[in-house]
């Protein structure tokens, strides 16, 4: 059965789930009640992988890093404007390289 195509449907686009009540996820530990079933001075022990260690350290550095080296942006920008900025391949490559082999040890 063919389908007539006259242009582009302008009408609104409802949201999913749209007209539907929603449900909270079953919790199978507690037979499907969120959140049931945990005492309320219940203690929990939490271990922190070496990974999250090494996320949580390199987070802290991000944060104390500044944005933007304003003073190696304005340089390059001098460097591009005189014409004597040079691409330098090979620092790339072995820039790309560290960080790769900074993110593999991030993901063990």
């Amino acid at each position: 059965m063919p389908i007539k195509i006259n242009g582009a449907d302008t009408r609104p686009a409802s949201p999913v789930g749209a007209g539907r009540a929603p449900q909270r996820p079953n919790d199978p530990a507690t037979g499907g009640v969120p959140g049931k079933g945990v005492a309320a001075d219940a203690s929990t022990d939490v271990e922190i992988t070496g990974a999250a260690n090494a996320l949580a350290t390199l987070e802290q550095r991000l944060i104390e890093m500044p944005e933007m080296d304003h003073a190696k942006v304005e340089d390059i920008r001098m460097q591009i404007e005189t014409g004597i900025y040079r691409i330098k391949p090979q620092v790339i490559a072995d820039s790309l390289i560290q960080f790769e082999n900074v993110l593999s040890k991030v993901e063990k």
